[in-house]
């Protein structure tokens, strides 16, 4: 409208005179008929014959041809100048069923041009059913096309004897050899068997080849297209929270940005020791450091949930460290999203549901299109998604003050007060999974081009919008009133999220190496906004709503890898590769009411709270904007002495602008011990640079700390890494953490349509970065001595505190039953990982840390801390389910055992400290625990037909 309404408001008059607009519009076709005329009486056309000879004349070539061939062609002149001999000559046939070919330096035949041949058919399963999305392509050459919704193919080629391969995820490939002459319709159908869950292929984990989970050298997982259609879960990380037994992510509560921006683990380690991948290329990071109390806090994870699953062809989960290919954020191991590449056909997705309590109201749409591009399988591949989830609340009825005086006690007022303000019963802070609106869109594509090469681009954005709430500010609290709400106030916080990437490169073979260059943009943005609240320093004069700032993170990767195999008397693979990346970190303050004291008082002279309830914004002294340049070099090996034995080794260099530089290594081998039977082991180092908001990341929050019998709200000042604060703290610059790692696996199909694999790990981490507790100034004269002058209360830094080993084991069996046109697959999968922090000869926690800080280690690490990293997330996973599939139904059981957890109370290490238990009259500690729980799930489609279940 602002074009239209720009020209309709401001052009001059004469454009809006009805005669002058048909006389502009007659002119303007005249022209081009004109022109257009002229251009063609400029042009001769003259027999392709005598351009052919005039052209042999200039560039002293000869051409031969049949007789009469060249009779009903004509070329038009004049022709384009400064051409080469080849590209006038193509220019010359371009408009003709002629091409040409060069058969000696200076001699070239035209000939007709081969048509193709036309071969059509079906690729199904062994039950009948159509595969939608299958590859069928000739062997050794980048030509093929994909299955449509009826699982039907069609694919043009050239006349001869040709190798066709059928191919589908989850399926054993199918090999056809055709011999095909002109003018022939050949129809070739192909029936694919299902695949072990072992024999499944994975890229992650090499930067060599492919291979299968039985044969890899490292322990991998799939969550493939067999797999996901099971789940209800429409956001990535609680799909893989479902299916990976070593993955851990769930929604958090009252935790500020971490409620609308899931942290994810790996075998129990932080989320910042997980590397994500997306078609092999890395994934950035969010621009949010999680500082409250959750899993992850500290570290900054992969916003999993900004990636559509309908856009998801298959997801590969490494579950071994690998620095070494892949760079820093891979301790934990490594996530792989593989990307749609079919065509043809629309598949749309919705969803809905609610929990039984009647809230948490979920609603998801989500639709995935494929276009084909030219005839040697091109491709576009497109996905949006819309998805709402409603807020959840498992809060129990508010029992404390109100008034903060005799009204208290009258329940009449009591009761009247409730039915004034706008709270579910009498829930006073939620405690549940925050609502949010989250839409995107992403898009995959492939063009094949000249010698064998590939051109590809990948990407997306995700756009959110969340909004969680906070404690209910009651009238007794007078501090944190402005005055404008007489009854209280609810705050929420509201986070406009915004997340995006894009993928380019160039892929193929040159002399035997396979190359692969890109180049991968991505970034997230993260704003805050408070609506319902007030800066109470402003009296009456306070708004209700304020931007209260936030961060934005972005990220290019610069690749080149490169990869062949030698053949010799003892044949191996090498791998080179460098790559070049650039980090960019910002942080924006928010709005001046929304972070800025303006002196009111109440009413005894006490001044009221600066900056806005539930989340102040932050300060124009908080804002930061970084850079960092990251270069790496690698190299891997692998060689094979034995038929039974494979040996490989692998090395990476890294330089970083802000701290220096890193060294990693890893050597692997597999020994197959019988027929499908392969043990496996690696040992390698690892290590995770300090990321950019860990480093640059200042604020001044609230945060709700532990006291006698509640959490109550804390002013906390976060220090950056690099302020004089922290080094007056004895805090140092952040050194990059480095891990040791050792790997042990059997894997085996030994036995009849029964597979299993085991494999045992143990991770050393050294100096891994964590939030130290909270240094009051009222604790010490010299904490004092430094906070006082800038009126700061309490302060907290990022350091490099503890050292942690973490053991565990890995499990997966699968027994496949089949059965006339039906099949039972029964499979269970299961991880046990336990990390502990490093003690000394008495058993005492390791904290690193400075003179200045000694006699202080409780307060730079407390065991609530501590229990963050040992025991706050489930110390077990097992999942055991049973599908059953025909051509029509297909039915999902799965139970699920997460292990036990324990919250630990920061205060509570001496008996002492321990309080009267308000429900059991008893003075008892407030360590929790919470046992092993069991949860069901049940999922029954019904394929009411090849478009629709």
């Amino acid at each position: 409208m602002a074009p239209y309404y720009l020209f309709k408001n401001h052009s001059p008059k004469i454009f809006k005179e009805p005669n002058f607009f048909w006389f502009v519009v007659a002119f303007l076709l005249w022209s081009i008929t004109a022109t257009h005329c002229f251009a063609q009486q400029d042009k001769k056309s003259i027999p392709l014959k005598e351009y052919l000879k005039q052209i042999e004349q200039e560039a002293s070539i000869y051409f031969i041809y049949e007789s009469n061939l060249l009779e009903p062609y004509f070329v038009e002149k004049p022709t384009p100048s400064k051409l080469s001999v080849e590209k006038k000559i193509t220019y010359a046939l371009k408009k003709t069923f002629l091409e040409y070919k060069k058969i000696s330096p200076n001699t070239y035949a035209i000939i007709r041009k081969i048509k193709d041949v036309k071969i059509y058919g079906t690729v199904n399963d062994l039950k009948g059913s159509p595969l939608v999305g299958a590859t069928v392509k000739l062997e050794g050459l980048d030509i093929g096309t994909v299955t449509n919704i009826d699982g039907k193919y069609e694919l043009a080629i050239k006349p001869g004897k040709w190798n066709l391969e059928a191919s589908y995820v989850g399926y054993f490939f199918s090999q056809e050899t055709v011999e095909l002459s002109e003018d022939t319709l050949v129809q070739l159908d192909f029936v694919l068997k299902d695949l072990p869950p072992l024999e499944q292929v994975v890229v992650v984990g090499s930067r060599l080849r492919s291979i299968s989970l039985l044969k890899n050298t490292v322990a991998s997982d799939m969550v493939n297209a067999t797999r996901i259609p099971h789940s209800s879960n429409s956001e990535l990380g609680q799909l893989l929270q479902n299916s990976v037994p070593s993955f851990h992510s769930t929604h958090q509560t009252i935790s500020d940005g971490t409620d609308h921006i899931d942290p994810s683990t790996l075998k129990g380690l932080g989320s910042d020791q997980v590397l994500v991948l997306i078609n092999g290329k890395r994934r950035h990071h969010s621009s949010l450091v999680n500082v409250n109390g959750t899993i992850g806090r500290g570290a900054v994870a992969t916003d999993l949930n900004a990636i559509p699953i309908a856009a998801i062809e298959r997801i590969e989960v490494l579950r071994d460290g690998a620095a070494t290919e892949y760079g820093s954020d891979a301790i934990a191991g490594v996530i792989n999203i593989i990307l749609k590449e079919n065509y043809g056909f629309i598949d749309v997705d919705v969803l809905g549901g609610i929990c039984t309590k009647g809230d948490g109201g979920t609603a998801h749409i989500s639709g995935n299109h494929g276009f084909k591009l030219g005839d040697k399988g091109g491709f576009l591949n497109a996905t949006i998604d819309f998805h709402f989830r409603g807020a959840t609340d498992r809060s129990g009825d508010y029992t404390g003050p109100i008034f903060g005086d005799e009204r208290d006690e009258d329940q009449e007022l009591v009761e009247a007060f409730f039915e004034q303000i706008d709270l579910k019963d009498r829930h006073v802070m939620p405690i549940g999974q925050a609502e949010s609106i989250n839409s995107g869109f992403f898009l995959n594509m492939e063009i094949p081009i000249k010698d064998n090469f590939q051109w590809y681009a990948f990407g997306g954005l995700n756009f959110r919008q969340g909004k969680s709430g906070a404690f209910y500010r009651f009238p007794y609290d007078s501090l944190k009133q402005s005055g404008i709400y007489p009854f209280g106030f609810a705050p929420q916080i509201r986070s406009d999220i915004l997340d995006g990437s894009v993928a380019f490169g160039l892929k193929g073979n040159i002399n035997e190496w396979k190359v692969d260059l890109s180049n991968v943009y991505g970034g997230n943005r993260f704003l805050f906004n408070v609506k319902n609240s007030n800066n109470a320093s402003m009296g009456l004069n306070s708004p209700t709503a304020a931007e209260a700032g936030g961060f934005s993170y972005n990220q290019n990767v610069l690749n080149l890898d490169l990869r062949r195999k030698l053949n010799g008397r003892l044949p191996f693979s090498l791998g080179v590769g460098v790559e070049s990346r650039i980090e960019n970190y910002i942080q924006k303050s928010g709005e001046e009411a929304s972070w800025k004291y303006y002196g009111a008082t109440d009413e005894e002279g006490n001044p009221r709270e600066a900056g806005f309830q539930a989340f102040p914004g932050f300060r124009p002294e908080n804002e930061v904007d970084q850079y960092r340049l990251n270069f790496g070099a690698y190299a891997d090996i692998q060689v094979e002495p034995l038929k039974s034995l494979l040996l490989g080794g692998a090395s990476r260099y890294e330089f970083y602008s802000d701290f220096g530089s890193n060294l990693s290594w890893k050597l692997y081998g597999r020994y197959q011990l019988a027929e499908k039977t392969y043990l496996r082991s690696t040992v390698h180092t690892g290590f995770r640079a300090p990321s950019m908001p860990q480093i640059y990341f200042s604020s001044t929050t609230t945060q709700f700390v532990s006291s006698e019998r509640e959490q109550v709200a804390a002013s906390v000042t976060h220090f950056n890494n690099s302020s004089p604060i922290a080094r007056q703290f004895g805090i140092e610059e952040l050194g990059a953490e480095r891990s040791m790692s050792y790997n042990l696996g059997l894997a085996s199909e030994y036995f009849k349509r029964f597979s299993f694999s085991v494999d045992a790990y143990q991770i050393d981490i050294k100096d891994r970065i964590v939030i130290t507790g909270r240094f009051a100034a009222n604790r010490d004269t010299k904490f004092e001595n430094i906070l006082a002058p800038i009126n700061v209360s309490q302060a907290q830094f990022f350091t490099n505190a503890v050292d942690t080993r973490t053991r565990g084991m890995d499990f997966s069996l699968s027994y496949r039953l089949p059965l006339d046109k039906s099949e039972f697959t029964f499979s269970g999968v299961g991880n046990w990982t336990q990390t502990k922090v490093k003690e000394d000869e008495a058993g005492n926690k390791i904290i690193n840390t400075s003179p200045f800080l000694e006699g202080f280690e409780e307060v730079l690490f407390n065991r609530e801390e501590i229990s963050r990293i040992e025991v706050a997330q489930p110390s077990s996973k097992i999942i055991l389910s049973t599908i059953f599939k025909n051509r029509r139904i297909e039915t999902y059981i799965g139970v699920t055992r997460y292990g036990s957890l324990h919250y630990i109370h920061p205060e509570d290490g001496k008996s002492e400290n321990w309080v009267r238990n308000m429900y059991t009259d008893q003075i008892e500690s407030r360590d929790q625990h919470f046992s092993a729980k069991w949860l069901t799930d049940l999922h029954i489609r019904y394929q009411v037909s090849n478009r629709y279940s």
